[in-house]
């Protein structure tokens, strides 16, 4: 990049948090940090807009996962950490022991000028496609997209089989494999292992 692109670069960054606030307060959203999220019924939703550049390109990128709430429940529940349910909700967006959802939807667009009329532009649209996605989702949007790509797809379907009280499934997707999550001396499979075997006898 050049001392220009670096620049020009800042600034994107800077106003991004300002127009993002803008963005999502005409439709209630909340926002935290980067992180837009929104509670409807069981479901949790969050969206991630960011700014970047590579190879003397400037993009504009969002993510939107959906998850429920019992997710996170039970994965703190598992750890010791049931006080969290009672934290503010925006800890299921930006907490180090939250849960990603499922992926609904991604995108990245150029921002050809550099410039913030060009990103308010693209944040708007990313702003109100979000929006869009709580209207529309639904918890089989979570249960369909518990197959896709992500590391931690086997603890969110090992959460799901314990919701389901498919505990032997639960058991089989994790396997003898230590967890990403570990509070304490309290490893995450391992809860999860000690707790599906009680209910199996």
């Amino acid at each position: 990049m050049t001392r220009e692109q670096q620049r020009m670069l800042r600034e994107l960054k800077a106003a991004l948090p300002k127009l993002i606030k803008e963005e999502a307060s005409k439709y209630k959203i909340k926002k935290k940090d980067y992180m837009l999220y929104f509670v409807k019924g069981e479901l949790f939703f969050n969206c991630h807009i960011t700014v970047s550049a590579a190879d003397n390109t400037c993009y504009c990128s969002v993510s939107e996962q959906i998850k429920p709430l019992w997710l996170d429940d039970i994965h703190w529940k598992l750890l010791g950490m049931e006080s969290n349910s009672q934290q503010p909700v925006s800890l299921r967006a930006v907490g180090a022991f939250a849960i990603f959802g499922v992926n609904l939807y991604q995108e990245r667009a150029e921002i050809e000028t550099w410039s913030i009329d060009e990103l308010r532009e693209v944040v708007e649209r990313y702003v109100e496609h979000f929006h869009k996605s709580i209207e529309e989702g639904t918890i089989d949007d979570f249960v369909n997209g518990l197959n896709d790509g992500n590391s931690l797809n086997p603890l969110r379907k090992a959460i799901y089989y314990i919701h389901e009280e498919r505990y032997q499934e639960a058991l089989d997707i994790i396997g003898e494999k230590r967890g990403n999550f570990i509070n304490g001396s309290n490893d995450i499979n391992e809860s999860i292992r000690r707790y599906c075997k009680e209910r199996l006898g």
